[in-house]
């Protein structure tokens, strides 16, 4: 939910201006004392702070009692809160007029007002990396022994400072760097059309071109300031180096680099960065690589890969800005429709209660679509040369392989077809459920954009024994890109006509 918030919030800073700074009345809702302010918008925000806190230290104290399962329910759902609350006071922040009072002080240069607003709202997120790491580090120490016994490597427990730190690079680095450039990119656009850099003629035109060039330029050029924001090295030459670099060809990926992402050892994850392949990379995890057995490493790899295989950043590139243009023509559609109705017309609230609707319907749509790519990510290949009948085996495997499976996959019948098999889908199931214990999540803990970890598994499970050949899977991204597609030019044009 984390990144549902950041999403969120960055997208009401960057239509601010023009769903709700511009309407009229809007000074009424701001004509606050500064004190006065000041205590709206951090008040409420130190109370969450402070029960998310409470909650982390009790669940660390009561870690291994008797009420072990109760005080980490309370704090797994004040984790969850969280994000949810964050987003909630900073569109009370913008309501309350801070981002116009800021700009009464600072001015408005690029990104400052922006990031001093926001500033308040992303702490309150490493708030729960900080009220996490009580419970992380009991549950750390008592897992010493254990990977000692396994001859895994012994990492140092980080100091608080270090961890929230090491967190905040992992879990809003990833997203939150190229909102700032593409936040930042728009901005100065939008400020050098207003000014008339471009001239009066083509300047609108000029203007309109630049906002989506520049913003495909950050998304391009990201990859690169990703891996020195992040703590990555590059995979160290060996025989693991060798396997994934030719599974990269296997699926024909070009890679520039297999990156070893340093954790100290917390977190299983991986995750693939760049629209092309010269600034493509593949992220590892250290606990990743040291944890996962080759079969499942290798499984969580093809996941990575099947994201580039599938374009799934250009998927949700295209879903996000068509759900957005949707969202502001039926916001302005019903602004419209609904002001000569109104006995003080069109004002500050609707505005305001429209964009809040529309993000709300954005978020969840754009969280189904993003749920189904990783569905899709999940799906094995099963290219007819790439079964191993031992790919699946391991102590990490929750359940057998079906001999008779093998024997019809090693021998199938001339015209029979190609079903995907217990081999070919365990890898990724026992992934998905070592990432889930080592985090210490719930299996069925709900993700926007993830979805949940049983959700994920028990699809895997419904593959075994159905056609490789045209999953539905890949029937429902294709009609989801075509909708997308539809959606967009529907909603430009009618745009364009309620302007005319």
């Amino acid at each position: 939910m984390t990144h549902a918030a950041l999403i969120v919030t960055a997208l009401l800073l960057f239509l601010f201006d023009d769903l709700i700074g511009s309407a009229d009345g809007f000074s009424r809702v701001g004509d606050l004392s500064r004190p006065a302010l000041a205590a709206l918008v951090l008040g409420p925000k130190l109370v969450v702070a402070a029960w998310v806190l409470g909650r982390g230290r009790v669940a660390a104290i009561r870690l291994g009692g008797p009420r072990t399962d109760r005080a980490l329910r309370w704090f797994n759902r004040s984790a969850v809160m969280l994000p949810l609350a964050a987003a909630a006071l900073f569109a009370a922040d913008l309501a309350l007029g801070l981002l116009p009072r800021v700009r009464d002080l600072v001015g408005n240069p690029v990104l400052l007002d922006e990031l001093i607003v926001w500033a308040p709202t992303l702490l309150l997120l490493l708030v729960g990396h900080a009220a996490r790491y009580p419970v992380e580090r009991r549950l750390r120490e008592s897992e010493l022994i254990r990977r000692a016994d396994r001859g895994l490597p012994i990492h140092p427990v980080p100091g608080p400072a270090a961890w929230v730190a090491a967190r905040a690079r992992q879990d809003l680095g990833l997203l939150l760097l190229p909102l700032i450039l593409l936040m930042g990119w728009g901005e100065a656009v939008v400020q050098l059309t207003d000014a008339g850099t471009f001239g009066s003629d083509w300047g609108p035109t000029l203007g309109l071109c630049l906002g989506p060039a520049g913003a495909l330029g950050v998304l391009v050029v990201a990859p690169l300031v990703l891996r020195h924001a992040l703590d990555t090295v590059p995979l160290p030459p060996g025989l693991l180096r060798d396997q994934l670099l030719a599974q990269c060809a296997d699926h024909g990926v070009r890679v520039r680099e297999l990156l070893l992402w340093h954790t100290h050892g917390t977190t299983l994850n991986a995750a693939v960065t760049g629209l092309i392949p010269r600034v493509r990379y593949i992220l590892l995890t250290d606990a990743l690589v040291e944890e996962l057995p080759p079969p499942h490493l290798h499984a969580v790899m093809e996941h990575e890969l099947n994201h580039v295989r599938h374009r799934h950043l250009p998927t949700l590139l295209l879903v996000a800005a068509a759900l957005l243009v949707a969202v502001a023509a039926g916001g302005e559609a019903a602004a419209q429709t609904a002001a000569p109705l109104l006995p003080g017309g069109r004002s500050v609230w609707l505005d305001g209660a429209l964009a809040a609707l529309g993000l709300g319907l954005w978020a969840a749509a754009f969280g189904w679509a993003s749920r189904r790519i990783e569905r899709q990510a999940d799906t094995p290949r099963a290219a007819p040369h790439g079964f191993d009948p031992h790919r699946g085996s391991g102590p990490h495997v929750e359940e057998p392989v079906d001999d008779d499976a093998i024997a019809a996959a090693l021998d199938p019948a001339p015209d029979a077809p190609r079903i995907f098999t217990a081999g070919q889908v365990f890898p990724m199931l026992a992934a998905l459920g070592q990432v889930a214990a080592r985090a210490h999540l719930d299996p069925a803990r709900f993700s926007w954009r993830h979805g949940s970890i049983a959700w994920r598994q028990a699809y895997l499970r419904n593959l075994i024994g159905t056609p490789v050949e045209n999953a539905d899977i890949h029937r429902v991204v294709r009609r989801m890109r075509v909708a997308a597609v539809l959606l967009l030019a529907g909603a430009v044009a009618a745009l364009w006509w309620m302007e005319v």
